[in-house]
Formats: structure tokens, sequence, C-alpha cells
């Protein structure tokens, strides 16, 4: 790209959509990890109401059994003669299946019928002189899957028989199973042996032992429930991966189990990405808008300084640019004025010189003409002077002839005379040399003589 917006974008957005992902990962796990703790939480808290109404229901019916058991006036002889009064309390009292009386021999009167329960464990600790509540059980009146609570029957302090109550076992899966954790969370119980005894799927009730199942991390957990402890784990059932949130029932050795999802812990975090990331999205939209808003004010004074150099490059420098900023970009347009403005002073002196040298030039031309005339006139004079020259010139050629043929002669002269002189001298020589030979002479004669 060669423009500056979209160096800009080039340059800006990868660093705003890397940074603004990046946030959006580390908001993502970040709310990951608050939405398991708060969902934990949450289960907890659940698990601690679910055990909490267990209880209460527990103590509720153990509360009203022990209460009727103890008003007295029971006939465990002629039990038919409790009819009247069982169906009252019934009537009363309507979270009970049925109520009975049985004595000391297990037998008990029912809707009409006698009924053996002797063999059952709750009459025989009842008889024990202590209130029992029994695990699910199949009722031998109704033929339904029930919770009995029974309590024993004193006279004078002796355990003369067992009052007994029945709760068909919708009663307390009501309690376990409507929990207030993500979509598909549920409860249910466990008794001692590891039997179903309330789930939402009443077809599991007494017919699944969770103990005998193919899963050792749901089996520990159970079995940490049954010995009394609470807490959670994770475990995998059916392909799915789930919490389990348990806690005992101490009164009756049950466990309870809320158990959800692990995907449900996290599900709104789907949206919650979503969110994170169509938000990332419009900011970068917003910011890629801004960016290029903020490009093109940039860019606007770069353009329209690029078009006014254009003009000042063709020789238009009358241009004024009006950027009053007090930026980078406003300092630019005031050097770029300030620039214009010497050029256009310089070319004003340019300008300026140039007709002072074009007003010397008429000058110099004008005195050029007069100079060509005098040359003119030098060069006539000249070239009279040069015929006289001429003349001159031969008459010093023939005088330098003259000279010479004179010079020549006076050599020869000189040459002449000094020829002459040799001459004489020798002449002279030989003068001498006769007068010396002649004294010679005269003084051998005078010697001979």
């Amino acid at each position: 790209m060669k423009s500056v917006r979209g160096k800009l974008l080039l340059v800006i957005m990868p660093l705003v959509i890397i940074s603004l992902f990046l946030v959006a990962y580390l908001n993502h796990q970040k709310a990951k990890q608050f939405l398991e703790e708060q969902f934990e939480q949450t289960a907890k808290v659940e698990l601690g109401r679910l055990q909490t109404a267990v209880n209460q229901w527990i103590d509720d019916h153990r509360k009203l059994i022990e209460g009727l058991s103890s008003e007295g006036g029971w006939n465990v002889v002629e039990l038919q003669e409790n009819e009247t009064r069982l169906a009252h309390i019934q009537k009363t009292w309507s979270t009970f299946e049925l109520i009975a009386v049985a004595d000391r021999n297990g037998k008990a009167y029912a809707n009409g019928k006698e009924l053996s329960i002797s063999d059952r464990p709750y009459f025989q600790e009842a008889l024990k002189g202590k209130t029992s509540i029994s695990d699910v059980i199949v009722s031998r009146a109704t033929g339904e899957k029930v919770i009995v609570i029974a309590s024993p029957i004193r006279e004078k302090g002796e355990t003369i028989g067992v009052l007994l109550g029945t709760v068909k076992t919708e009663e307390i899966t009501n309690l376990v199973i409507h929990v207030d954790v993500g979509k598909t969370g549920y409860g249910y119980l466990i008794q001692k042996d590891g039997v179903l005894i309330a789930h939402p799927k009443k077809e599991y009730v007494l017919e699944k032992n969770l103990l005998h199942e193919k899963n050792d991390q749901l089996v520990s957990l159970l079995r940490r429930a049954l010995d009394g402890k609470k807490g959670m784990g994770i475990y995998e059932f059916e392909g799915v991966e789930k919490y389990a949130f348990y806690a005992p029932i101490k009164q009756t050795g049950w466990g309870l189990v809320l158990t959800v999802p692990v995907a449900e812990a996290t599900e709104k975090l789907y949206y919650l990405a979503i969110l994170s990331f169509v938000t990332a999205g419009v900011v970068v939209l917003f910011a890629g808008a801004i960016i290029v808003l903020f490009a093109s004010r940039l860019v606007r004074p770069l353009q329209k300084l690029s078009q006014l150099t254009k003009e000042v490059a063709s020789g238009d420098l009358t241009v004024t640019i009006d950027h009053r900023s007090e930026d980078e970009v406003g300092q630019l347009g005031q050097y770029f004025q300030q620039m214009v403005h010497h050029m256009r002073h310089m070319l004003q002196q340019l300008h300026d010189s140039a007709e002072q040298l074009r007003q010397y030039a008429q000058t110099f031309v004008v005195a050029s003409d007069e100079t060509k005339q005098t040359t003119n006139q030098v060069a006539v004079t000249m070239s009279e002077m040069a015929h006289g020259s001429t003349a001159i010139a031969h008459s010093v050629q023939d005088v330098t002839e003259r000279v010479n043929r004179m010079m020549n002669e006076l050599q020869r002269l000189i040459e002449e005379a000094e020829n002459m002189e040799k001459a004489m001298a020798r002449s002279k020589a030989s003068v001498g040399k006769r007068r010396s030979d002649f004294a010679n002479d005269e003084r051998s004669d005078d010697v001979g003589c």
C-alpha cells in the first residue's frame, strides 16, 4: 500500500486485532474459571439445601409418628378397633400412604386387611424401643415403593406394639430431583447398599445398584457419601462427563448426590465467548473507522501540501496554506509557507537583478555601439597606418639591405685592414730579423779583424 492511510491500517490493525483477541481469550479463560467456581459454589449451596430438606422431611415424619404413637389409647389386641382413628389421621396427614398399628408379633391391620410385618427390619428395630426409618421397600398392603417410619407404642414403660406410617417414594424423590443447578442437573438418593431409592427415572428405583457399576470414579464418590463425607468430584457416565456433589443423610445412612454435566457449568461461557468476539469485532471495526478518520484527517493536509508542492514546482509561487494546527503537520505547513515566501522573495531579487542586468546590458550595448564606431575609426586609422607601415617597411627593408651591404663592405674593409696589418707585422718582423742578422754580421767582422 502506498497511501499513508493504508500503511496506518496495515501497521495498527494487526496490533489491535491481536491485542483484542488476546484479551478476549484471557477473559474467556478467566470467565471459565469464574463460572466453574461459581457453578461449584452454587451446586454446593444447592446440595446443602437438598440435604437440609431431606433431613427436615425425615424429622417431620419421624416426629409425627412418634407423637401419634405416644398419644396412647391404641388397641394392640383388637387391631380393627383402631381403624376409625387411623382413617382420621390418614385423612389429616395425607402425606402418608397408610398408617397402621401392629402388635408385638408383627401382625398389623391396614386398609381392612391383616398383614404380617414381623420380618421387616424396621419393625424389629421399633420393638427395641427406637423409632426406625426403613430403606425403600415394596409395600405388602399396596404394592407401592414406600419408605416406612415405625415408632414403638409404649404402655407403662413397655413396648406393646408399633405404629407405622408409609410414604411413597415420590414424596422424597420430588425433594431431590428438582434442583436449581444447570439445565439437566438432578439429585438422587442411594441407600446403604448402593441401591437407588430416589431418582428422576422411577424404573431405576430399587432396580439399579450404583455400587455395582463398572465406574471406579463414580463408585469411589458414592462410597465417600455413604461413609458420611461431603465433597465433590468428576466422573464419566454413559459418555458424558459429570459433576457429582455428594453428602450423607446421617439419620438413615443414605447418600445424597447432586449430578450435572460439566459442560453446563460453562454453558454461559459459549454466549460470553460469542459476546466477547462480537464485541472484539465491533471494536476492530470501530478502531478501523477511527484510524481511517484519523488517517484522513492526517493525510488531508499532506495531500493539500502535495498539491501545493506540485503547483510550486510548476512555477506558481502565489499559493498559500491555511493550516492552524500546532502539531507536526501544522509546523510542516508553516515551514512550507515560509519556504514559498523565501522562494518568492529570492525570485523577486533575481527579477530585480535581472532588470538591473538588462539595464546594464542596454548601457553596454550603447557603449558597445560607441566602441564599435571608435573601433571602426581605429580600424580605418590602422588600415591607413598599415598602408604607411608597409611603405615604411619597404623603406626600412631597403635601408636594411643597404646597411647590410655597407656592413658587408665594412667587414670586407676590416678584413683587408687586418690582412694588411698582419702583412705589415710580418714585414716588420722580417726587417727586424734582417737588421739583427746584419748586426751579427758586423760583430763577426769586428772579431775577425
